[in-house]
């Protein structure tokens, strides 16, 4: 297998010589490269390889095939589905199930329609491809969304339902690219916490300090599964207590330190009050 520096290098005499740099255009051409590309880990992928070779994908040369190859008989044909139909008696599916690498669309009319797709984050690729939507499902963690399938179908239901067509589920493509599907499950759990009482506030309050997480209502509403904000835990602390000011001060924690330090620090615990709860009744 080849080496990231092995990679960049052959990346970079591609671009030299113009030739296409899309990845449907270099699965034809060089299989071997994107087939170690997307070997490397923790997940690279084929965009960052680009970018960290110093290529800017915008100005990349694109080959879109017109055409595709019926793999039973070997014609051309822009859209197979009803071909595969009359010719073969042979239904999509089972066509996919037997050549689970093939497409049924050619990829300029498969390009014409994801222009029309648009989503908080641009598509760069002009077509869906099964590398695609491992590099658009990292760009997206990397961008802090929200990665639990509840929550993303809101944001990029296309990616979702590439996913399910490329990799057999959303959960499959984050495992592919390194996450965990089970901890964003939970994350996603927690993040819809409802407080019963003041009680579960203010021991809400006291675990994310002790996890070292930030108290401030912004970071408490950020949607970053990895800086891990907990909207659930601010809106029941401002409903039991009044404000989020209250809520922490019934935890023994000063408001005006949780808004000045930058981090959560130990300090805060000092003075917990041990009946702040009684207090705050």
């Amino acid at each position: 297998m080849l080496t990231k520096q092995q990679i960049l290098k052959a990346i970079r005499r591609m671009n030299r010589r113009r030739e296409p740099l899309n990845i449907t255009a270099v699965k034809r051409s060089h299989p071997e490269l994107i087939e170690a590309v997307y070997a490397v880990k923790p997940f690279w992928g084929w965009k960052q390889a680009l970018k960290d070779a110093g290529i800017n994908y915008a100005r990349i040369r694109v080959e879109l095939q017109e055409y595709l190859t019926c793999e039973i008989c070997g014609k051309p044909w822009r859209n197979l589905a009803a071909h595969l139909t009359r010719k073969h008696g042979v239904k999509p599916d089972e066509y996919l199930m037997d050549y689970p690498d093939a497409e049924l669309v050619c990829e300029d009319t498969r390009a014409k329609e994801l222009r029309k797709d648009n989503r908080p984050v641009p598509h760069w690729e002009p077509c869906w491809s099964r590398e695609y939507v491992l590099d658009r499902t990292a760009e997206y963690h990397r961008r802090g969304y929200p990665m639990h399938a509840s929550k993303f179908s809101d944001i990029d239901n296309s990616l979702v339902q590439a996913a399910n067509g490329y990799w057999d589920g959303w959960n499959e493509a984050l495992i592919a690219i390194g996450l965990d599907p089970r901890k964003l499950t939970q994350e996603a759990y927690r993040q819809l916490c409802i407080y019963r009482d003041k009680e579960a506030v203010v021991q809400g309050i006291r675990q994310r300090l002790k996890e070292g997480l930030r108290l401030n209502p912004h970071a408490l509403q950020v949607k970053d599964d990895r800086r891990k904000g907990h909207a659930g835990l601010l809106r029941s602390g401002i409903e039991f207590f009044g404000s989020w000011d209250n809520a922490l001060k019934a935890a023994g924690i000063d408001p005006e330190v949780v808004h000045q330090a930058p981090k959560p620090q130990r300090k805060y615990a000092a003075g917990l009050i041990p009946n702040a709860i009684e207090d705050n009744r």
